[in-house]
């Protein structure tokens, strides 16, 4: 009997040895992400955002004018906000309606050369601000993701436009005045596998006008030109990115199921261009990091991925500031609940 107590304590050390190491080597693989992270990145300052005057619900995008103020869509107060570059409160546009000017469930919006665009996708129209924020018309869109003005005014706007079986395209372009030019971008087959579940399409533009684009549930970046002629596409076998189940998820009704399903793979939540890179940001699910991000040169070759991070990549300005959000609530200080860290590459 002593025998099997001391084989069995045996198998019992041995297992909770490998355990240690395991997580071991899982803390200091995270170790490594931020790192890297701090390898390539250095904080220059943290912008609490004051919320004395005003209560902010949900930052869905954010972006910085000309004069460094601050702009942040709140897609639950459905109000899109102007700040200080320290963070203090100016004024906001819109509002929850129907009305001129006013949102069903803001998305996100964009800063152009004469005006600032918001798209709607549950009123279905892209609403057009003077920079001032005056209200000055809208068009109607069939879906809107993500917005932004092209090289020669083009409104860019992504949205799920179906066309038939679940087939469509990804990519708008409007005129100023709202005329639908083209479509583009082939809705990738995980999305309508799901029934279009988790349908997040995020791009950006470099300075000859050509389109960077992915698709949430494809980690697979498309170069396009304006015409929508494609040019290139690339991608990685990163190691910590995690592709959506092949089984069709069928109990949407399920809330359970359905949290499940998504934290069981990694969304791809953005794409930024910071001169001539590419940063990806995936939301790994199975980190002690909240988001991860790659690095891409302008041929599509990865620089360095799997760079940990807790906070939300949110833009990259002009200068090549990327601001990222804080999402922690605060309990010591009682004026602000977000802030936004300003941070600089330190080596392009």
């Amino acid at each position: 009997m002593k025998k099997k107590q001391i084989f069995l304590l045996f198998i019992l050390v041995c297992f909770l040895t490998q355990l240690i190491i395991g997580n071991g080597k899982n803390s200091q693989s995270q170790n490594d992400t931020y790192d890297s992270f701090k390898m390539f990145f250095e904080l220059e300052k943290v912008v609490p955002l004051s919320e004395e005057k005003n209560l902010i619900g949900s930052i869905r995008d954010f972006s910085v004018d000309t004069e460094n103020n601050f702009w942040i869509l709140d897609s639950r107060q459905c109000k899109l906000y102007k700040y200080t570059p320290d963070g203090k409160f100016i004024s906001y546009i819109g509002g929850v309606g129907q009305g001129p000017g006013e949102f069903g469930k803001p998305f996100s919006f964009f800063i152009g050369k004469k005006y600032i665009y918001v798209v709607d996708p549950v009123s279905r129209k892209a609403n057009v601000f003077g920079l001032q924020g005056v209200f000055k018309y809208f068009f109607h869109i069939e879906d809107g993701r993500i917005v932004k003005e092209g090289k020669n005014g083009e409104v860019i706007i992504t949205g799920l436009v179906i066309k038939s079986s679940n087939k469509g395209d990804c990519i708008h372009i409007y005129d100023q005045k709202g005329n639908l030019k083209k479509s583009f971008f082939p809705i990738n087959k995980n999305a309508s596998r799901h029934d279009l579940i988790c349908d997040g399409i995020y791009f950006d533009i470099d300075q000859k006008g050509d389109l960077y684009c992915i698709q949430e549930m494809e980690y697979k970046t498309h170069h396009f030109d304006i015409s929508g002629k494609l040019i290139h596409k690339f991608s990685h076998n990163n190691p910590h990115y995690i592709p959506p189940p092949g089984k069709i998820f069928e109990k949407k009704h399920l809330r359970s199921l359905l949290v499940k399903w998504i934290k069981s793979w990694t969304h791809i939540v953005g794409i930024h261009r910071l001169d001539n890179l590419l940063l990806i940001t995936l939301q790994y699910t199975k980190s002690a990091h909240k988001y991860m991000l790659d690095i891409y040169n302008k041929d599509g070759e990865l620089v360095d991925g799997g760079l940990g991070t807790n906070f939300r990549l949110l833009h990259v300005d002009r200068k090549g500031k990327l601001y990222f959000l804080d999402e922690t609530k605060s309990h010591d200080l009682e004026d602000f609940s977000y802030r936004i860290l300003v941070y600089r590459m330190k080596n392009k």
